[in-house]
């Protein structure tokens, strides 16, 4: 560790600037006096580590017809502004990043391997159209292993629609200090994806979309690192789909909602290891027909959320079937309605945090004081 005392002012703050330096844990603390009177209390403050300013745009894209020459399995309708993949199997060796404007196309039976330094970004709608027989699918290249960078799209002026797509191996979108929490990114695109699946996730989202309306059915959400889906002020729905092993890398949630609209029907929950279903920051979701098994916390409902459960089971958990609380105090108590549905046998296991509401079967449920 190094010390160094250096004094500055900004207005009538006195900085006394570094105090303290730790090359090792690049930890510096700073003092700062409130006046300029030497007598005034001085406020220890440890400066956390921030990325740099960008001087240039992370995602450069090549022009069209650049980007055929490069990318031998594409071909471009000019006239449509769409990019397509000529069905087969290809090795994507680097990033592919379509200009603004242009869509892209797959279709069934179609296979991408992409390397570690690869992955997919489009400022467009994208169409991928598997089947059952044939799906589309997106793997690490299979001679060197390891895992790719994923998939972003970006204010799409249509609808993304994704149906038999399987994802897999794959970490976030990383390009030097420009970074992305999920696997799969929808930012202010719309999507449908039907019977598709997202398996072995190294991310903290294996599919995180924002500021979007969705529609998912029919899929499947296995072995992820943290988080399964992620929803960030979004409106939609999930049916009939499968989450599984979810959070192996130290926890993580199957759906973590925030400031969001959502309906949950007819899915299953199973090997999370925190909570299944979470809805934050004044999200409002239903639940029915839903099953939970080997969970830390089936359903949590926080910071003036509102959820209602119905026809649901939560079979096994560890620390609680259903938990409502206020963790940040700039929204308030949530609240949580149930019926028709157990939770392990008795409504007991719901934990409710004074100032929130749960009410099952029409019986408001006794709260407790709570710091979460």
């Amino acid at each position: 560790p190094a010390s160094n005392r250096k004094t500055g002012f900004v207005g009538k703050t006195r900085i006394l600037l570094v105090e303290r330096f730790n090359l090792e844990s690049q930890i510096i603390k700073i003092v700062a006096q409130l006046s300029s009177s030497p007598s005034e209390e001085s406020i220890p403050v440890i400066a956390k580590p921030y990325h740099a300013p960008l001087f240039e745009h992370p995602l450069t894209a090549l022009e069209p017809h650049a980007l055929l020459t490069k990318f031998r399995f594409l071909k471009l309708d000019e006239k449509n502004r769409v990019f397509s993949v000529i069905p087969g199997n290809w090795r994507v060796p680097s990033m592919l990043i379509l200009p603004q404007g242009y869509s892209l196309r797959i279709d069934a039976g179609t296979t991408l391997d992409f390397t570690a330094d690869a992955g997919i970004v489009v400022h467009g709608p994208t169409q991928f159209h598997g089947t059952q027989t044939a799906p589309i699918q997106f793997i690490a290249d299979r001679e060197r292993g390891g895992i790719w960078k994923g998939i972003a799209v970006f204010n799409a002026n249509q609808p993304s629609v994704w149906r038999y797509v399987t994802v897999s191996n794959v970490g976030p979108m990383n390009l030097g200090d420009w970074q992305l929490t999920g696997a799969v990114t929808f930012y202010r695109s719309d999507v449908s994806i039907v019977s598709s699946k997202f398996n072995s996730t190294v991310a903290e989202d294996a599919l995180n979309i924002i500021n979007s309306h969705f529609f998912i059915d029919n899929s499947i959400f296995s072995n992820a690192q943290s988080d399964g889906f992620d929803g960030d002020f979004v409106k939609g729905s999930i049916h009939r789909s499968r989450f599984h092993q979810i959070g192996y890398g130290g926890g993580g949630d199957a759906i973590d909602l925030s400031g969001s609209v959502a309906q949950i029907s007819d899915c299953q929950f199973n090997d999370v290891q925190d909570k299944a279903v979470s809805a934050g920051e004044r999200s409002n979701t239903e639940i029915s027909g839903a099953t939970f098994s080997n969970v830390n916390i089936g359903v949590v409902s926080k910071d003036l959320s509102k959820v209602t459960i119905s026809d649901s089971n939560v079979i096994s958990f560890v620390t609680a079937a259903a938990m409502v609380y206020s963790k940040k105090s700039e929204y308030g108590p949530a609240s949580l309605i149930v019926e028709s549905s157990s939770f392990g046998g008795d409504a007991k296991n719901i934990i409710v945090q004074t100032h929130s509401t749960a009410i099952v079967n029409g019986v408001q449920m006794e709260s407790i004081p709570l710091d979460v």
